[in-house]
């Protein structure tokens, strides 16, 4: 309990409180922004501005408190149904706020009087059925202002009060955020004051990165992801309980979880046999049969790149290989290289190898030693995959694949391969066009060197799985050897997918029909936020180490640490670039 408040009730008769943004909070970070949210959900666009100027022309107009009626009658015409909708959003998305309804609890508990009070153009009936939900009752008496024809502002709220519950002015202490209405004036007619700080404005100032997120991008969304966390790290929604990683997942990866999982179910055909794709799929999966529980024709299918590499001819080829001089055809080398290492390593319990050679010269000729054996293997292997692909999608008519980041869509054109039909692809980002069917939660243009828009939003969209080292009897062959920091990362990431599906839950529990889907700029900005928060946030996020190609084999952090790192990963994207356009 706030010590300081126990002692400013000292020699006070009676508390009132000021509801909103004390003894309630709203998922904004301005109470204008509902209009946003109202705008984007029933496509009202200019409806945000005009609500706004509606509100301020009348209150200009009118003496005292204004009503709802009076706003939409100033209000564009066209506008005029959204009144309803407008209770009942504000009547939803309000949450208790412990610490100030643990004040109320601990006023009447005192046996003080306790007086709920607001300035706000919504009914008391609307207002008091929100606070009945979000568990606010035992006060003895609400006002608010527009049915009574005063107001906390001018004063004459507070009076009103005083009148009709007998209890002198100078004997209410009362708390709130406002500094006009919740504080100069009822210190200007002699009540006890104890100020209240808005929560979400100690939130903005707690770290330097927060004002300037909100500044850029889509307000919308950045608001409510703002929002939503000051409320996480209040306690006001949300288990109290989970790991550093549980937290890390909900905190910072929930917002990229929590959108591209609506996206889906919002561009899904609502009877296709749904894969997500592996490892990326992983919680999406998971937060997708949450939100759609109806949709339960779900698979969770291994499609990685290693598959389509080794187990079809796309791109690499049967036989023996030529290593070419890496003198005179540097990139050629490197590719033929790769292809080997790809092959050796997937079959490396078949041919009984504990590790590949590092030498180039020596990989090759151990490979053409053992071509007609790799050979046999990879069409063994293949039958076996595809019959895996062909019974996952049996019975579906119609198959749709969610993946994360793609350039060549390889993944899709796999399935579509081995079913001899075309599938649907959704996609959280896409980096190349193509004729495939697919739609895209994001379109990346160009080339960008940026860590915050690529490693950390995939290192969200993993799984607890390790790496795929092979394929055997119908299922993937798992790298138990993997580096201590991978398998750390399995051992956490489904603590963080928790998190994350949790994130999700409660932002759904707030909005409900009206849950918002972020922009992408604002989630990957938002995870990136993870590296700098300075804290135990971004030990966590810098203590992970993320592997670049098909075999998973080249490993640097997530977040470069030092010079080394940042060399290292620039080397990496530019050979990966490189690659990429060199196999076009």
């Amino acid at each position: 309990m706030n010590s300081a408040f126990m002692d400013a009730m000292e020699g006070y008769d009676a508390v009132s409180f000021d509801v909103y943004d004390t003894l309630v909070v709203r998922p904004y970070v301005s109470p204008v922004d509902v209009f946003l949210h109202m705008e984007r959900i029933h496509g009202a666009e200019g409806f945000a501005r005009l609500r706004e100027d509606a509100e301020e022309d009348v209150r200009r107009r009118v003496r005292g408190e204004i009503t709802l009626e009076q706003v939409y009658d100033a209000l564009d015409p066209r506008f005029r149904h959204l009144m309803d909708a407008e209770v009942e959003l504000e009547s939803r998305i309000t949450v208790a706020n412990p610490e100030t309804v643990g004040m109320m609890r601990a006023a009447l508990d005192s046996g003080r009087r306790v007086f709920l009070i607001s300035d706000m153009y919504l009914s008391s009936e609307v207002i008091e059925g929100m606070l009945h939900r979000c568990g606010i009752t035992g006060y003895h008496a609400f006002y608010v202002s527009t049915e009574h024809g005063a107001t906390k502002h001018e004063g004459s709220l507070f009076r009103k009060v005083s009148e009709e519950q007998g209890v002198p002015l100078d004997r209410i202490l009362h708390v709130g955020d406002n500094r006009r209405g919740d504080q100069s004036v009822p210190r200007s007619l002699g009540m006890g004051v104890f100020p209240y700080e808005r929560p979400i404005d100690v939130h903005l100032g707690s770290h330097n990165g927060f004002r300037r997120y909100l500044r850029s991008g889509d307000r919308l969304s950045r608001s409510i992801i703002l929002s939503i966390d000051m409320m996480l790290e209040r306690g006001m929604i949300g288990t109290t309980d989970g790991d550093l990683w549980f937290r890390l997942g909900r905190r910072f990866g929930g917002p990229i979880i929590h959108s591209y999982s609506k996206y889906v179910a919002e561009n899904v055909d609502p009877d296709a046999r749904l894969l997500f794709a592996s490892r990326d799929g992983y919680s999406v999966r998971r937060v997708f049969s949450d939100m759609m529980p109806d949709h339960d024709d779900t698979a969770y299918v291994h499609v990685q790149r290693i598959f389509s590499y080794v187990l079809t001819d796309s791109t690499i080829p049967r036989g023996r290989m030529e290593l070419p001089n890496r003198r005179t055809d540097r990139f050629e080398h490197g590719k033929v290289v790769s292809r080997v290492r790809y092959l050796l390593g997937f079959f490396s319990d078949d041919l009984g190898l504990d590790s590949i050679p590092d030498d180039p010269d020596e990989a090759v000729r151990l490979y053409n030693d053992n071509a007609d054996l790799l050979d046999s293997l990879r069409d063994e292997r293949s039958r076996d995959y595809s019959q895996y692909i062909r019974d996952v999608c049996a019975g579906a008519e119609d198959v749709e694949l969610v993946d994360c980041t793609t350039m060549k869509y390889t993944s899709q054109r796999l399935v579509e391969g081995i079913l001899g039909r075309p599938i649907r692809g959704h996609y959280f980002v896409t980096l190349a066009d193509s004729d495939l069917g697919h739609d895209t939660y994001h379109v990346r243009r160009g080339f960008q060197f940026d860590w915050g828009y690529i490693n950390i939003p995939e290192f969200f969209m993993c799984s607890p799985e390790l790496p795929i080292k092979g394929w055997s009897s119908g299922s993937p062959v798992f790298d138990v050897d993997s580096p201590g920091w991978e398998m750390h990362r399995a051992e956490v990431f489904g603590d963080i997918s928790d998190g994350e599906c949790e994130y999700s839950s409660l932002v759904r529990g707030i909005f409900g029909d009206s849950c918002p889907m972020f922009d992408y700029q604002s989630v990957v900005k938002w995870s990136a936020m993870s590296a700098w928060m300075g804290n135990e946030y971004s030990r966590a996020i810098r203590s992970m180490k993320w592997a670049s190609g098909p075999s998973h084999k080249d490993w640097f952090p997530i977040v470069p640490n030092d010079l080394r790192d940042i060399l290292f990963v620039v080397r990496r994207l530019v050979t990966d670039l490189v690659s990429r356009m060199n196999e076009k």
